[in-house]
């Protein structure tokens, strides 16, 4: 069975999970293993609506990352969901909200 949210649904999520946000910004190494860093600085964002959810998608300044969570590798009977996510780079947080305040953690 598939899930599917509706146009309106997306929009209105969106408002809703997103009007107040915390991104933390990481850097990775993958040799010798791989390795996640973070700093002491994160970008709080407020404020944000449906229709600058559509012009970031408009502008490419956000995209739809398509996906796959996988569960369970090692056994016989691994299992799969799709699992897609917005993505944004985080020189484009700006253009998502109306305020984005860089502070020391």
């Amino acid at each position: 069975m598939a899930a599917s949210w509706s146009f309106k649904k997306i929009l209105e999520h969106w408002s809703h999970k997103h009007s107040k946000a915390v991104y933390v910004p990481s850097k990775r190494r993958t040799e010798p293993r791989w390795q996640y860093a973070y700093g002491s600085k994160v970008r709080l964002a407020q404020r944000t609506d449906s229709l600058q959810l559509l012009r970031a998608f408009a502008s490419g300044a956000m995209y739809y990352d398509p996906g796959i969570k996988l569960e369970q590798v090692s056994t016989d009977k691994p299992k799969h969901k799709k699992r897609g996510q917005f993505r944004v780079a985080s020189k484009n947080i700006t253009a998502l909200y109306e305020t984005v305040e860089t502070v020391e953690v």
